[in-house]
């Protein structure tokens, strides 16, 4: 069976949240053609441990303006969260549906990666200048306290240079040097 979801469609059925790639209820609902109450129910008899639940099935709310703003639980499922849940879902169409969301999430942790290293690599150079400023700033403060110091040390040396020059010193007239 060919793939029914193209690589487009990613970013519908994943998103980045707190640099993790999740997935929610309703999607893995709309994505695998079953009601969204169903896939609830099927989380909440999920046999795994309530540690592995709290860190994969994250229940949020949703507010629904069809009705009134009536508050709709919602699951946030991370990776290991969807396989675990997915697992139960047989079928050809859902062996598709699994497949296109593992590529899915592969898609999006390499969309993370990517903007972790961008982002690292954009960090060190800002902490970099920073520092050099940082010195740039401290060597310029003390290169104006050093220059006034070098510069009357330098007009002293050159005031001792200035050799006099004897006959410039004494009163002459053109006439007596003849």
């Amino acid at each position: 069976m060919q793939h029914i979801i193209s690589e487009s469609e990613y970013a519908h059925m994943v998103a980045a949240d707190n640099g993790a790639a999740v997935t929610t209820s309703m999607k893995i609902a709309e994505y695998f053609g079953k009601r969204h109450k169903d896939v609830l129910r099927r989380i909440k008899t999920l046999r795994c441990s309530k540690e592995f639940a709290e860190r994969n099935f994250a229940l949020c709310f949703h507010i629904n303006k069809l009705q009134n703003g009536k508050r709709t639980p919602v699951y946030k499922i991370t990776r290991d969260g969807f396989f675990f849940l997915a697992f139960g879902f047989t079928g050809e169409k859902a062996d598709v549906i699994k497949e296109a969301y593992i590529n899915a999430f592969n898609w999006m942790a390499d969309r993370l990666r990517s903007y972790d290293h961008r982002r690292n690599e954009l960090t060190a150079l800002y902490k970099a200048g920073q520092h050099s400023a940082s010195l740039c700033g401290r060597g310029l403060s003390r290169w104006k306290q050093d220059k006034r110091d070098l510069e009357e040390q330098i007009e002293i040396v050159e005031q001792e240079g200035q050799l006099p020059i004897p006959f410039l010193d004494a009163p002459y007239s053109i006439s007596e040097v003849a």
